[in-house]
């Protein structure tokens, strides 16, 4: 179990989750499965949809979380008309399909935050490196490239990464509850918030704070 140090602490770290917490998956994902299923020959986005969440459902059941190259695949084996991997993969890489899916809240308050002298700002995310890293591709100039965490199972890491910070006071934002239950177990020190963009959790025990807005990190760090 991690044990904090008891060296002076001069400076905040805050943690921010991708997905759900910054970037808006559900309308990603809605995208990505209309451009996909018009390639594939389906008659409609909505007679692929159903098929398209158990693709993704698949492919994190398969790999332990979302490999692009895997689910490409399954998606290639359910094509109603000719074409091929590789114009499967143009269309899931396009960078158009990445943009404005960021939160209507993220690039202020990012911007506020970015001029705090003793506040580093970090990624923490579960998933595909180069997937993920283009959901941040417009603000990842406020990050640091060395806080960029992102791991293909992020709670397997965790005792990694709060003894990165060991010397920082550690903030984490996240919309999962295990992620934030698992912080508090290893370094109950850590400030931990459920970022909640849709409803909100019923057990508020496990955690420091609820937010719907991320702009509210404002009000916690001065």
């Amino acid at each position: 179990m991690y044990i904090e140090k008891t060296s002076m602490i001069n400076k905040t770290v805050l943690l921010l989750d991708i997905d759900e917490t910054i970037f808006d998956t559900n309308r990603y994902k809605e995208e990505l499965s209309s451009r996909l299923s018009v390639e594939l020959g389906y008659q409609s986005p909505e007679e692929f949809f159903s098929l398209f969440k158990e693709l993704l459902e698949l492919t994190v059941v398969k790999r332990l979380y979302f490999d692009p190259v895997f689910f490409l695949e399954a998606a290639y084996a359910t094509r109603k008309q000719d074409t091929t991997l590789e114009r499967l993969d143009e269309i899931f890489w396009d960078k158009s399909l990445f943009e404005n899916k960021l939160y209507p809240d993220v690039i202020n308050t990012l911007e506020s935050l970015s001029h705090k002298e003793d506040l580093v700002l970090g990624i923490l995310s579960t998933g595909d490196r180069r997937h993920q890293g283009e959901k941040i591709g417009s603000i990842r100039h406020f990050f640091d490239e060395s806080n960029i965490n992102i791991f293909p199972d992020k709670i397997a890491v965790l005792e990694e990464i709060l003894k990165k910070y060991e010397t920082f006071r550690v903030v984490v934002i996240d919309d999962r509850t295990e992620i934030l239950e698992r912080i508090k177990l290893l370094n109950s020190s850590v400030k931990t918030i459920l970022m909640c963009r849709g409803e909100k959790a019923s057990d508020q025990d496990s955690f420091d704070r609820i937010f719907t807005d991320l702009h509210d990190i404002l009000s916690l760090i001065n």
